[in-house]
């Protein structure tokens, strides 16, 4: 069998296709500050009093940059007057959504975490405590500074174009000459010498011309090098295999076997792993512990949704397996649950569910004997048989 021949070549394919995302994206957000330090007067925390607008680039689906403009208009309680502040920063940002394989238990919830810095500005047109520069001020006073900053933003996908978030984030002064109600002093020692916090709700929505951005796309688990281990591992069963037979032994090419599936007898061709495979098809591989579909089997499933339809008469088997690492309940669960998932996805592309007959198997019919990563990985899967 080439099965795992050709889907190590597929492997590497989709290295290359897994680039076909969009990459560019547009947001904005508002929100409110808080924890300011250092300032005589209290702000008002429960307003909108934060707003942020940015343009975002990822070089991967793990690593980008953004280009960030952000205002802020510190109110207080008290009356005093209000101090308004812009800054213009940079930030690489880090995909966390595929760095946590996030991916594994949902395809809508993600999380980034930006860190960088920039120019930072603030002015009070009211009080005078320092020069007026910004935009030549002929009145108040203007305390301009660099600004570290860093932050969490949780993503939930609400499309393959528009996303919305939250973002918590905490901003660090430096040479920051007053406090910011341009009364209080500035913190004294160290590096930073005023800092703040903003919480905020926002949107992202994504530029391009793919179906999807670099923010929902995932790194398969299972790299070319796995899979060229599995490759080289069946190979070696593969010759096992050939020295066990007799040389005249000849196997029909359609003999059949009867087996029971779910309650039902049913006649299963003991030369499918062939017959499918001419049509593109193999079995679907998955990572430890999970029933997660990678979207590194769609072409693979899509090539079975293209044989059924050509084929209307057959019914397909689809059985889960997983590795004999656990105890037998766990699985039976999870053996079960990649079934499902391998089902629902031939469903969602419109093949009737009555053509699919679908059963697991557990740890109780592993494919490779012995105990390895590679050897585990093989055995975690899902398979197919046709059934006429």
């Amino acid at each position: 069998m080439k099965n795992f021949f050709l889907l190590a070549c597929c492997a590497i394919t989709f290295n290359t296709f897994a680039q076909d995302y969009n990459r560019s994206s547009l947001g904005l957000s508002i929100g409110g500050h808080d924890g300011m330090h250092n300032t005589l007067h209290t702000t008002r925390v429960y307003s909108f009093t934060h707003y942020e607008a940015n343009y975002r680039y990822m070089f991967n689906n793990r690593v980008g940059l953004k280009f960030d403009v952000g205002f802020d208009n510190f109110q207080f309680k008290d009356a005093h007057p209000s101090t308004k502040a812009l800054r213009f920063s940079i930030q690489p940002t880090f995909n966390l959504t595929d760095l946590l394989h996030m991916n594994d238990f949902s395809q809508r919830l993600g999380l980034q975490l930006h860190v960088g810095g920039g120019y930072a500005t603030m002015w009070n047109k009211t009080q005078l405590s320092g020069p007026a520069e910004l935009f030549n001020a002929q009145e108040g006073s203007v305390d301009e500074m660099l600004q570290g900053i860093v932050g969490l933003t949780p993503q939930f996908k609400v499309s393959d174009k528009l996303s919305i978030n939250a973002d918590v984030s905490f901003m660090g002064n430096i040479r920051q000459n007053n406090g910011f109600d341009f009364e209080a002093t500035p913190v004294q020692g160290g590096g930073f010498s005023g800092y703040y916090a903003s919480a905020t709700i926002g949107f992202n929505y994504y530029l391009g011309k793919a179906k999807t951005h670099a923010d929902w796309t995932y790194t398969p688990r299972l790299q070319a090098a796995d899979l060229a281990k599995i490759a080289e591992l069946q190979k070696q069963v593969d010759a096992l295999k050939t020295q066990m037979q007799s040389i005249d032994t000849v196997v029909e090419r359609y003999e059949t076997r009867v087996e029971v599936i779910k309650g039902d007898t049913v006649k299963v061709f003991i030369d499918d792993s062939k017959t499918l495979a001419e049509a593109g098809v193999f079995e679907v591989l998955f990572v430890k512990g999970s029933f997660y579909l990678n979207i590194a089997y769609h072409g693979t499933l899509n090539n079975l949704v293209a044989y059924m339809n050509a084929n209307p008469g057959l019914k397909i088997g689809i059985i889960g397996h997983a590795d004999t690492d656990g105890e037998d309940d766990v699985n039976n669960k999870l053996s079960a649950a990649r079934a499902e998932a391998v089902t629902n996805y031939l469903v969602s592309k419109g093949i009737n569910k009555e053509r699919l007959v679908v059963s697991f198997r557990g740890k109780t019919d592993t494919k490779y004997p012995g105990k390895t990563l590679e050897v585990d990985a093989a055995n975690r899967r899902v398979s197919f048989s046709i059934i006429r």
